[in-house]
């Protein structure tokens, strides 16, 4: 699946230490960007990380048969067909 996930967001730490482990972020906040970790990762991780804060998203990451964009922001989650 495709993830791309707002750093900064309440549910989005342990996502992004998943995707992009060590990354300065800093540096993004520092220029006035917001900063979003993005990267291909497997469905399971992220579908148990989501089932904690997003029941509706991850019930719909779960019935999603094709490739998933994950998108994680504003507290929710949002999830796309690819």
């Amino acid at each position: 699946m495709i993830t791309i996930v707002n750093v900064d967001d309440v549910n989005g730490k342990e996502l992004t230490e998943a995707l992009m482990p060590g990354f300065n972020w800093q540096e993004i906040r520092d220029r006035g960007e917001v900063p979003f970790a993005r990267g291909l990762a497997l469905r399971d991780g992220i579908q148990a990380i989501i089932e904690t804060f997003d029941s509706e998203a991850a019930t719909k990451l779960l019935k999603m048969n094709e490739v998933a964009v994950v998108v994680v922001d504003h507290g929710v989650a949002e999830i796309f067909s690819a």
